[in-house]
């Protein structure tokens, strides 16, 4: 599994062995009921509970304190989990009951970690979409690396070349223990003082150590600008840019959306909703919109759980005005609607709401995400590494495979869709994370592609 991997990570910044031994985790098994994934067995071999991945904000939770939770998951009754991670309100784990293909390396799951109020107590937990292994890797690598002293942060945006070439070039130059994720890369570098990180995600690059001074020098030596993330200990706090108003407009019909999907894969089951979407409105006192209800109405309820986890109309409530229908992939945020409103919010950390995009493309991305998510449908999800606006024009090499569908749909909103013309193949285009991501059923739709743009894919299922 990762035992290797993680002892290379673990060697920076902590020489401490584990005192866990086999029979502390036999002991554990017999007293949850169930047997460890071998993944977790590695992590807790590996790590001492001194080292920073327990004692982090944000931390994993050592083997003595595991235990059996109860949380809601849609369509299903209460299953148990077994919480291995913490960030903020949230809790990660692993349900009990695994199907056998999973047992050595499931699914993660996202859920409220200590539910402090009714809402909190109904919502329903989130499969991440990630292996147990990758979100493993991620965040050990990210722990170890915050807990540092001084941290640099490059932003591949800034440099005047292609931003994968860019974060790719600097990676290179941390050649030692690499560790290849879904979520996050990791590395030491020659300097056994200084370590680095790539998350995928924020499309950064970042390189800790000790002192301020080490990271300076290296960063000077590698001829690359960057700014302070964390400096002699002071996380360096940057302002938000300002968030730009949505241009509201009438909302769209998602049926042809949906049926275009449905060639893709057959996942149209029209189903009675009807009294369930009339009750929920009488009971929020609001008008769910209509590309919603298109949605409870055509789709089942299987699509609509990971890695975005729709409300049903039976669990909608009126939150002072927001009415949350989704929450995100790893459960970080909720979106909601308000009465009469075409617009789609995202809750922020502080606890505010800000306008995020337009209902009705929001809703049809939102299931494209999930659709592409379903490896157990025999769907491949890969990235798009040598995306440009450029290479999906008409004359560029993506153009020629990939077309942009439902651009009204989309429109006001992070992202964009694209198709082939025979429908065997699905693109997403995230503008904040500038991420292409394509999929298919099977592998080879997206091999041909690889062919034809002579573009080479990275997979990511």
């Amino acid at each position: 599994m990762i035992s290797e991997e993680l002892k290379k990570i673990k060697s920076f910044g902590s020489n401490m062995e584990s005192s866990v031994t086999p029979e502390d985790i036999a002991d554990k098994e017999k007293e949850l009921g169930v047997m460890l994934p071998q993944a977790l067995q590695d992590f807790y071999f590996t790590f001492h509970e001194n080292d920073p991945v327990f004692s982090a904000k944000n931390r994993f939770i050592p083997l003595h304190e595991l235990k059996r939770t109860k949380r809601h998951l849609i369509g299903s009754q209460d299953v148990e989990v077994i919480t291995f991670y913490t960030y903020g309100i949230w809790g990660v784990g692993i349900r009990k009951e695994t199907n056998a293909q999973d047992i050595h390396d499931p699914y993660t799951y996202t859920y409220y970690n200590n539910p402090k109020n009714q809402k909190q107590k109904q919502a329903s937990i989130c499969r991440s979409g990630y292996r147990l292994s990758s979100s493993l890797m991620g965040w050990v690598s990210a722990q170890q690396l915050f807990s540092q002293n001084s941290i640099g942060r490059i932003d591949p945006k800034g440099l005047a070349y292609n931003d994968r070439n860019a974060v790719l070039k600097i990676f290179h130059m941390l050649p030692i223990g690499q560790a290849e994720n879904n979520i996050g890369r990791a590395c030491s570098t020659k300097d056994s003082a200084l370590y680095g990180f790539i998350d995928f995600g924020m499309r950064c690059v970042f390189v800790s150590a000790g002192s301020s001074g080490l990271v300076k020098d290296f960063m000077e030596n590698i001829h690359v600008g960057f700014e302070w993330y964390k400096l002699d200990g002071k996380f360096i706090e940057k302002t938000p840019a300002p968030h730009k108003s949505i241009r509201k407009r009438a909302l769209l019909s998602i049926e042809p959306a949906m049926e275009t999907l449905n060639h893709f894969i057959d996942i149209i089951d029209l189903q009675s909703q009807e009294q369930e979407i009339a009750e929920a409105e009488q009971r929020i006192r609001a008008a769910i919109p209509e590309p919603l209800k298109e949605l409870y109405r055509r789709i089942p309820g299987n699509y609509l759980n990971a890695p975005n986890c729709f409300i049903l109309p039976g669990r909608l409530k009126n939150e002072e005005g927001k009415i949350p229908f989704l929450s995100g992939g790893q459960g970080v945020f909720d979106y909601a609607f308000e009465h009469l409103s075409p617009i789609v919010y995202r809750s922020e950390m502080d606890g505010s709401w800000s306008e995020y995009g337009m209902i009705d493309g929001f809703v049809v991305t939102q299931l494209v995400w999930n659709i592409m998510n379903r490896e157990d449908l025999g769907i491949v999800l890969a990235e798009v590494p040598e995306y440009s606006k450029q290479s999906l024009s008409t004359r560029g090499a993506l153009g020629k495979v990939l077309v942009p569908c439902f651009q009204n749909l989309t429109r006001e909103n992070m992202q964009q869709l694209y198709c082939s013309p025979e429908n065997d193949i699905i693109a997403l285009y995230d503008k904040q994370l500038k991420t292409l991501y394509a999929a298919a059923v099977g592998g080879e739709p997206l091999r041909n592609l690889e062919k034809v743009t002579k573009i080479k894919l990275s997979w990511l299922t």
